[in-house]
């Protein structure tokens, strides 16, 4: 299943290629920064608070997620699955061009 997984990772990866921006980290960067300006207008008190929840909340996404995947698919679910954090685990640029490189 996790050679499948990876097989399907890099093929999506080949066909975005020519979309540029088809895995730009922008969402993640607009959640940091949204994070870090509530931490800067919270309380002294409720700032660890945030931050512990700013931390946590991506992974219980993830997490949720996980368990909402049905086995009744034969494991399908979860290849879709690991191919997609595959595919944005490779990051934004080109794979073909940075092992030219």
């Amino acid at each position: 299943m996790n050679f499948l997984a990876l097989l399907l990772a890099l093929a999506c990866e080949r066909l975005f290629a020519v979309r540029g921006g088809a895995r730009e980290p922008g969402w993640l960067l607009a959640y940091v920064r949204g994070a870090l300006r509530r931490i800067g207008r919270a309380a002294d008190a409720a700032r660890a608070a945030f931050v512990v929840l700013a931390a946590v909340l991506p992974g219980v996404a993830i997490a949720l997620a996980m368990g909402a995947l049905d086995p009744s698919l034969h494991g399908l679910a979860w290849v879709a699955f690991a191919a997609l954090v595959l595919f944005f685990a490779l990051g934004p640029r080109d794979l073909a061009a940075e092992v030219k490189e």
